[in-house]
């Protein structure tokens, strides 16, 4: 019991003591405390942990999680263990409250190269306040206009962070570092990360417990469709001339978008005084949504790429309203 009480203590989890029957009474209303703790709800539970096997089917009966010490895990010398088992489940446990709602995991991906993914992502989270995960590959997150962010030693990485770690505690935010009131994970000189790690599932689930989450997913592609269980809305963001219309055809027909997808078309620049210009053969955003394959899920045409200052600022706030409306 001393084990369990030190990992939960590390965990910033508390520990309660009682039996299913009390769990039924607390069901159905009523308050029973017990030596130690109070519990009210069993909603408010995480996990179980046992030490006699024959009391698991009562447990799992509720709907709970159980861990029995014996069978594959011993106390003391199995506290790193029991630590990585009870922190998936409180990030489980976390996705599932109402502190989540409202939030959201945008994922933001070009279909051509150069259209502004980076900067889009950048400028949507100082708008929101959300976290910029970069999901594009190896070097550092690259900020509004193209700047490059390069984090402090001691702040977190993807390469700082373990392949071998698959369980985060929302916490994690506070090891991030942060540039212009933006909390951002990227890589680094010694790796970074791409849409099909094994760690983003539960880094994005451990983030998201405190904040939404605007992904930099880099080039539309295979490795990006892999993550639909935590992306909630995508952008695609690309050219809307005729080569441009080409490739998103292609490669929505290869990879298509498993979650809800608003197109964007980014401007090119002209040759002669960088300029915002039309291409030939421009293309509309509502022929764009017609070109996206996706997997039954809808596509919403949300217009030009939003420009710098203050008339993107409102348009940018205007699309990230139609993503946190209820799809």
């Amino acid at each position: 019991m001393e084990s369990l009480r030190a990992v939960c203590a590390v965990l910033g989890m508390s520990v309660w003591q009682g039996s299913p029957h009390d769990l039924n009474g607390a069901r159905k209303g009523s308050s029973r405390s017990s030596s130690r703790e109070e519990i009210n709800r069993i909603e408010d539970l995480v996990t179980v942990v046992i030490a006699d096997s024959s009391q698991r089917s009562g447990w799992e009966h509720l709907g709970l999680h159980v861990i029995c010490v014996g069978e594959g895990l011993r106390l003391p010398g199995g506290e790193k263990l029991l630590g990585q088992l009870l922190a998936a489940d409180m990030a489980r446990w976390i996705a599932t409250q109402g502190s989540v709602a409202g939030r959201i995991c945008v994922g933001i991906a070009g279909w051509s190269g150069g259209a502004g993914v980076s900067t889009l992502a950048w400028d949507l989270c100082r708008d929101t306040g959300s976290i910029c995960v970069n999901l594009s590959g190896p070097g550092p997150l690259c900020a509004s206009r193209g700047s490059l962010l390069t984090p402090p030693a001691e702040a977190a990485t993807w390469s700082s962070i373990s392949v071998h770690e698959h369980f985060f505690l929302p916490s994690l935010i506070r090891e991030l570092p942060v540039s212009r009131g933006v909390p951002y994970l990227g890589g680094d000189a010694h790796g970074g990360a791409y849409a099909d790690d094994s760690r983003v599932p539960a880094v994005i689930s451990a983030l998201k417990g405190e904040r939404s989450i605007v992904c930099d997913l880099g080039l539309w592609g295979p490795r990006c469709a892999r993550i639909s269980e935590v992306i909630d809305v995508l952008i695609l963001l690309g050219h809307g001339d005729a080569l441009g219309a080409a490739r998103l055809c292609a490669l929505s027909a290869a990879n298509p978008p498993p979650f809800p997808t608003y197109a964007l078309i980014a401007p090119r620049v002209a040759a002669v005084g960088l300029s915002r210009a039309a291409s030939v053969g421009l293309i509309s955003p509502s022929q764009i949504t017609r070109i996206v394959h996706t997997r039954t899920r809808p596509v919403y045409a949300a217009g030009m790429r939003p420009r710098q200052g203050r008339r993107g600022r409102k348009a940018r706030a205007q699309l990230w309203e139609r993503m946190e409306a209820p799809q």
